[in-house]
């Protein structure tokens, strides 16, 4: 076959997150499962009667609730995250079923039973989270300031050095923390995924325009990132000028698509990010990928022949949301782009995310470099 993984590593990613992080539970799950459900579009608590004395976890590696139904051998998944998370899911029970050697049976029980109205749901979670957010802010600090920061990176890599949080919720979809940093509001979402930050950054957007005249967007963005070119190494920080799009490349479409990144455009930005992070820093073109394990040696060979030297899920998502922004939100300022990341894995060279460890240190020295240019601009 032309997977990136193999078995061992398919074997780990997908235990890693779907199966109970206790060995003697997960061993009843090799044995007895059967069926999966994924709850798609539900929020855990309107589920709480049919799952109602089921075994609840959390996978080692996965923040969506699981419940374990050892009886029928049935394993429930509750997504409240988006529809590239219901896509990987199915990903992660077609690699369960190859590895445990019988076919398992998924039910996916939609929202309202319509995939659409799932869909249109995860939208809605992202306009009252962002409702909710715009409704505890002073409106005067956004007039004064003339600017709203959004970053957008795991919580655990962002080290708030005695800066309190005004505000904070945590909750199934998305977990963010609102600070005050020199005057600026800072919204902090946590670890986003995929088409999550679409939703999220078109509802900002739009309420901006609706609340506020001329106020500016400034979004920062950090995280992991797969590496692709092989001068570049696992560990290393990484900044995308420009995208390319893996269904596109595989198709033999090799344009790219501008990201106007202030770190590597903007002087003074430029030189703050760098001297904070003292290390190189590498600028170059991301692949916007759709699934880990469905990665293949031709696909990425072919990203690589196109000048792919990242992969991620989000950025081009984000940067795309600017291209005649003003038609659908007329009040905004200007849409500023910060984004970096961490290289975490190697999949052309056999180092995937199933096993490959990178070092969270510079995830943090990413984040606290954001807030000095927070502070500075």
């Amino acid at each position: 076959m032309d997977r990136v993984m193999v078995q061992k590593q398919r074997e780990t990613y997908t235990f890693d997150r779907k199966l109970h992080p206790d060995s003697r539970v997960r061993d009843d799950q090799l044995k007895k499962l059967s069926e999966v459900v994924m709850h798609n579009a539900w929020k855990t608590s309107e589920l709480e009667t049919e799952i109602k004395g089921l075994v609840k976890y959390f996978p080692e590696k996965s923040t969506e609730p699981h419940f374990w139904d050892s009886k029928k051998g049935i394993l429930h998944i509750v997504n409240t995250r988006g529809v590239m998370r219901k896509f990987r899911d199915t990903d992660l029970v077609e690699s369960l079923s190859e590895i445990l050697g019988r076919q398992l049976t998924l039910k996916v029980n939609n929202y309202k039973d319509d995939a659409a109205m799932a869909g249109k749901r995860f939208e809605e979670f992202a306009f009252s989270l962002v409702l909710e957010i715009f409704k505890g802010i002073n409106p005067k600090d956004i007039v004064k300031s003339k600017e709203i920061v959004v970053m957008l990176g795991p919580h655990r890599s962002l080290k708030f050095n005695g800066i309190k949080a005004i505000r904070e919720n945590t909750n199934e979809y998305l977990n963010y923390k609102i600070l005050k940093l020199n005057n600026k509001l800072v919204i902090c979402f946590d670890y986003i995924f995929a088409d999550q930050a679409r939703n999220i950054l078109s509802q900002i957007y739009s309420m901006t325009s609706s609340y506020f005249l001329g106020v500016d967007l400034n979004i920062f963005h950090f995280g992991k990132i797969g590496i692709l070119n092989p001068d570049l190494k696992v560990g290393d920080i990484c900044i995308p000028i420009a995208a390319l799009d893996e269904m596109k490349v595989v198709k033999g479409d090799f344009r790219t698509y501008p990201i106007y990144n202030q770190l590597e455009f903007n002087k003074k930005v430029s030189g703050i990010f760098r001297k904070s992070i003292a290390e190189e820093v590498h600028a170059g073109t991301t692949i916007n990928m759709t699934s880990v394990l469905k990665q293949s040696k031709s696909s990425l060979e072919h990203g690589l022949k196109a000048g792919g030297d990242f992969l991620d899920m989000e950025w081009s998502v984000m940067a795309s949301l600017d291209h005649g922004y003003h038609s659908n939100y007329p009040n905004l300022g200007s849409i500023n782009y910060f984004f970096a990341g961490v290289g975490s894995d190697k999949p052309l060279e056999g180092k995937t995310l199933a096993e490959t460890k990178y070092p969270r240190e510079k995830e943090e020295k990413i984040a606290a470099a954001f807030l000095k240019i927070i502070e500075s601009i």
